[in-house]
């Protein structure tokens, strides 16, 4: 019997599998589809969704410039409460117009308190429901 350095036989151990340098998987894998790295497919798909990103930012804009032109032509200018307003989820122009159209009641608990705890004057309030009401 030869020893090693170790104290280790270098004798193999009967009925012992052969070790492999190769590390093997413990069950068997399926195989894993990849998806072709041409680049035909990365432009078509950031194209598709850049339309569909801009599409949507224009709806934005257009909406945005609708309700700054009514506050701009309030007198005086309302485009400071731009911000409040959208964060009161007056977005579009649909909303400036279902706004107008709320019975008092209705704007005056759900919005215009909102809105004056936001910073809205009780002038400003009554200024832009004014200029809403003679769209």
């Amino acid at each position: 019997m030869q020893r090693s350095v170790s104290g280790r036989s270098s004798t193999p151990i009967a009925n012992a599998p052969p070790m492999s340098t190769t590390p093997q998987p413990l069950s068997p894998q399926k195989a894993q589809r990849r998806v072709p790295a041409s680049p035909s497919t990365g432009p078509k798909a950031t194209e598709y969704s850049a339309s569909v990103s801009d599409a949507t930012s224009q709806t934005k804009v257009a909406s945005s410039a609708q309700i700054e032109s009514v506050l701009s032509s309030c007198q005086p200018s309302l485009l400071h409460l731009l911000p409040i307003l959208e964060e009161l989820g007056v977005r579009r122009s649909e909303h400036m117009m279902a706004l107008a159209r709320m019975r008092e009641e209705t704007r005056d608990r759900e919005v215009k308190e909102e809105a004056l705890k936001k910073g809205v004057t009780v002038v400003e309030w009554a200024i832009l429901i004014d200029k809403l009401q003679t769209l």
